[in-house]
């Protein structure tokens, strides 16, 4: 697997780079809730609709927690867009062997309350418009991990144009509080009842 690296250049680029394109890119970025604040290392589970996915995340740890930035993404996905590493992207490789490697890897980050690990357990791009996912399971190995105490925190990034030319940007915060009262599958399940609450709030915009 590949490692995540911090070289300084780097994330002070996407330091500035991202809010500019975030401004350029969408008509207005609205906070719905607040997110929780936190101690603890954090598990940020969001659901994956687009290629701004870890931007959209790394804005958020910017904006909020200002922890050691981490996110997991396919090999062959990362393998070909390298200056991401070097700002805390990892891989994973699935049906590899070394999946465990990875999981194992995450589970270390934890441990350390300055990281926050973004995670899309769904595995890969699906449109906003669905209303239920299946998480892949690597999630449980991290659920179950009694010697862990992380907070989970679930996100929503939801898209609509309104009477704009560019679109606007909607984000969605769930607390679900430290890892060792939360459990696969009921994190599944939580995170479809959390996605469905916040496509009918967002009917509502």
């Amino acid at each position: 697997m590949i490692k995540a690296k911090h070289l300084f250049w780097q994330t002070n680029f996407f330091n500035v780079y991202v809010p500019l394109i975030l401004r350029w890119d969408f008509s207005k970025v609205t906070f719905v809730n607040q997110p929780p604040v936190s101690d603890e290392s954090i598990l940020l589970i969001g659901n994956h609709f687009s290629w701004w996915d870890g931007f959209i995340a790394y804005h958020l740890n910017r904006k909020f927690w200002n922890k050691r930035f981490h996110v997991m993404m396919l090999e062959k996905e990362l393998t070909q867009r390298m200056f991401l590493n070097k700002a805390g992207a990892y891989s994973i490789n699935k049906g590899n062997r070394s999946i465990l490697e990875t999981m194992n890897y995450t589970a270390e980050l934890l441990q350390e309350p300055g990281n926050l690990v973004v995670i899309y357990p769904q595995g890969k791009i699906q449109s906003i418009y669905n209303r239920s996912f299946s998480f892949e399971k690597g999630i449980r190995f991290l659920t179950d991990r009694s010697n862990l105490n992380f907070r989970i925190v679930y996100y929503v990034a939801m898209v609509d144009y309104f009477s704009n030319r560019r679109p606007g940007l909607y984000l969605y915060f769930q607390d679900k509080g430290l890892s060792g009262n939360s459990s696969y599958p009921d994190i599944e399940n939580d995170f479809n009842h959390f996605y469905r609450d916040c496509i009918a709030q967002q009917t509502n915009q």
